[in-house]
């Protein structure tokens, strides 16, 4: 009898199988959304997630939905007046069009996790890779916060057109405004020359985020093919590629920008094509 007993005891605490269909997520309802549901969200997204549970999901929902919506009340005769530009500026068209779609996106990927992520049945099969780093990223807070961060800047940038009080290079009466004090008006203050310290710290992130991101993006993609070629093919391919990464490591950056924009006309292209083609041996 005891013997059964324990055999009976161990089958009910076995764990299921790699491939048994995951249970619903901590804080979140496994149920069907119903019609109310839908409404809600395609009112406030994100508020029904808060109804069924998913706080986090729903609270950024909300908070990112009442911060868009606020940004088009408010900044609604600028975006009005660049409706009306035939043609538009590119920035302000990157701006408008990156507004509507982040608008859409919220509204129509909230109604899209209510309708249809809920009716869908559990995958009968393992968790991919991406899923487990999804995972795994999504259990580091602190790489959650710089991914935040990241993604806060660049939409900054993107909208800056919208969100800039003033023209960058405009400048006003010189000796009134210039050197003025932070304020409601100009949150940064003024510079010499009366010009708003805040609107030409937004339009300069958009150069300097730009440039980090392409310049990474070619110093990455490089470094990698190098480090797979390399690696696959080995032998004397792999000692004359880590032979040329040692003899690049040895060049000191900044002097070799330095001289390039020197010897030709300098141009944020070239800075974005130095820094990529001379960061890969990092990766």
């Amino acid at each position: 009898m005891r013997g059964a007993e324990t055999m009976e005891l161990a089958g009910a605490i076995t764990p299921p199988p790699t491939g048994a269909p995951p249970g619903p997520e901590p804080g979140t309802t496994a149920r069907p959304a119903t019609l109310p549901d839908l409404l809600l969200s395609a009112c406030l997204p994100g508020s029904a997630h808060m109804m069924r549970g998913a706080w986090m999901v729903g609270g950024g929902l909300v908070l990112s939905w009442g911060l868009l919506v606020a940004l088009t009340v408010v900044r609604w005769e600028r975006i009005a007046g660049m409706l009306s530009a035939r043609p538009p500026a590119l920035d302000e068209g990157f701006a408008l069009g990156g507004l509507a779609i982040l608008l859409a996106g919220i509204w129509g990927g909230a109604l899209y996790d209510l309708g249809v992520r809920s009716r869908r049945p559990p995958p009968v099969r393992g968790d991919s890779q991406w899923a487990l780093a999804v995972r795994q990223l999504r259990r580091n807070r602190m790489a959650m916060a710089g991914l935040g961060v990241i993604v806060a800047l660049y939409l900054l940038a993107l909208l800056t057109p919208l969100l800039a009080p003033f023209d960058p290079v405009a400048q006003g009466d010189i000796v009134a405004t210039r050197f003025l004090a932070p304020s409601g008006t100009h949150p940064m203050g003024t510079d010499r020359f009366g010009r708003d310290i805040f609107s030409r710290v937004l339009y300069g992130a958009r150069i300097s985020l730009s440039i980090g991101f392409i310049a990474m993006g070619i110093a990455v993609t490089l470094g990698t093919l190098l480090g797979a070629l390399a690696g696959y093919l080995g032998g004397l391919v792999d000692g004359a590629l880590m032979r040329f990464t040692d003899m690049m490591l040895s060049f000191p950056r900044l002097i070799l920008l330095i001289v390039i924009i020197a010897m030709f006309d300098a141009s944020i292209f070239l800075v974005v094509a130095v820094l990529g083609l001379t960061g890969w041996m990092g990766v």
